[in-house]
């Protein structure tokens, strides 16, 4: 066994988890188990695009995306609806949507923008929505100085968004704020979760050599993914499995406090530094 005592359970799909398992073997932990916990439906289209494209340019000064997934969503419509005409005045007006500022909430969703094409970038560094908050609130600010009414900003969010940047610039009366819900989240079954993390415990259990002192540290990514789990390991406590190997690690303020609030002892839960692999690495070290 290597020198670290402790295994990983990645609650993320697997396409997504690769970079945070590689992160944390490289990192020395001698197991990184990967159990998806939540699906996720894509609800723009691409008979939106065209219309989002106009209102874009004529009526908003900005664009905001809190996660990756509402990225994937208008990437998935726009590809759609390049696909049926890819002609070079699309690809001009799809480069001139890119032209609004675009903020976003940390550097995954930074590169999922990035992916979109050429496109101007704030609030990477940014690791939460209210870090994120007042840099949309001075932008908004600044336009609303130089055009004398408040912006419209478009905010692409999924359907379980939290109330930090909506309350937070309508308070503010710096600008409109017009919400899209580009995606809905879907929890898989609490058992299929439960039975994947119980096979997963089950392969690291196979390989420590000190089950006695062994950590399984659980890395949650959403509150949402926090419910499920949650949930899920109250089932197989209830079978047997025993709960002090389980401690918790949460992306994100937001997914901490959902833990909490759902029962889990504070002592028992870390928070990454920042929201990716070395934010991770960090706590777990």
């Amino acid at each position: 066994m290597s020198k670290h005592k402790s295994a990983v359970v990645l609650f993320r799909d697997h396409s997504r988890g690769g970079s945070y398992a590689k992160a944390l073997q490289d990192n020395g932990h001698f197991a990184v188990e990967t159990v998806p916990v939540l699906d996720y439906q894509y609800l723009i289209s691409a008979d939106d695009i065209d219309s989002l494209i106009q209102q874009c340019m004529q009526v908003y000064s900005a664009i905001i995306f809190t996660s990756q997934n509402a990225v994937k969503a208008l990437s998935t419509a726009a590809a759609q609806w390049r696909s049926r005409s890819e002609s070079k005045s699309q690809t001009d007006l799809w480069n001139q949507l890119l032209q609004l500022p675009i903020f976003v909430v940390g550097k995954a969703t930074g590169s999922a923008c990035k992916a979109l094409g050429n496109c101007q970038i704030y609030g990477e560094e940014s690791g939460s929505a209210a870090v994120l908050l007042p840099e949309i609130i001075k932008f908004s600010k600044q336009k609303r100085q130089e055009t004398g009414k408040p912006p419209k900003l478009l905010f692409f969010c999924g359907d379980q968004r939290r109330d930090t940047l909506p309350n937070g610039i309508r308070q503010s009366g710096e600008a409109e704020l017009v919400e899209i819900i580009s995606y809905r989240t879907i929890a898989r079954e609490i058992s299929t979760v439960a039975g994947d993390l119980s096979k997963a415990v089950q392969r690291i259990l196979s390989i420590s050599s000190n089950d006695k002192e062994m950590v399984v540290w659980l890395v949650l990514f959403s509150p949402s993914g926090a419910r499920v789990v949650y949930s899920a390991l109250v089932n197989l406590v209830a079978l047997g499995l025993s709960q002090h190997m389980f401690k918790f690690a949460a992306i994100g303020k937001t997914t901490a406090s959902e833990l909490i609030s759902l029962g889990v002892n504070g002592q028992d839960i870390v928070q990454a530094t920042s929201p990716n692999e070395q934010g991770i690495k960090d706590v777990l070290n």
